[in-house]
């Protein structure tokens, strides 16, 4: 539905929708519309793809790391140790390497190897602390009285008066 405008006393123009001019445009345009769709193209098989090799990479990760909580449950330690830290090297950036981590922390504990241990998990605390700096609990509803409060929300504790507690 075209609208008519009036530019000028006299002089009626023609304005045509958006709609109607996008298939003018492309027609006109071929080169350009080729290389806009092409990576446009590009760009949604590369996304597939990362996120198709990221879920088979995490699979692939889960199925070793079970491998190695199995040796690690068989009291086997040296091959939990080595299968553990394979996993941390092959697969960091995935869950299962995270849980691998903190199972091998374990097991160096086990072996007697604390310093080895400690390393390990200095190494991976600062990678899992929650973004907003506050610290994690199973619940993110604020804390609430449970002794005679009837679920109140519990105020800050003030660490100190703003004047004077006797004035002399």
């Amino acid at each position: 539905m075209a609208t008519q405008s009036v530019t000028q006393p006299g002089v009626t123009t023609q304005t045509v929708p958006f709609l109607d001019r996008v298939p003018a445009w492309t027609r006109a345009h071929k080169r350009a519309t080729t290389w806009v769709g092409s990576v446009l193209v590009i760009g949604a098989v590369l996304f597939v793809w990362n996120v198709s090799s990221t879920r088979r990479s995490e699979v692939i990760a889960g199925r070793q790391l079970q491998g190695a909580r199995y040796a690690f449950e068989n009291q086997n330690l040296p091959l939990a140790a080595s299968e553990l830290s394979r996993v941390v090297e092959n697969y960091s950036g995935t869950n299962a390497a995270a849980e691998a981590r903190l199972l091998l922390g374990q097991v160096r504990l086990l072996q007697g190897q604390p310093a080895q241990a400690v390393e390990l998990l200095r190494d991976f605390a600062p990678a899992q602390a929650p973004p907003s700096g506050r610290r994690r609990t199973g619940c993110s509803a604020p804390p609430t009285r449970t002794r005679g409060g009837r679920g109140r929300p519990l105020r800050p504790i003030r660490r100190g008066r703003s004047g004077p507690r006797w004035t002399f």
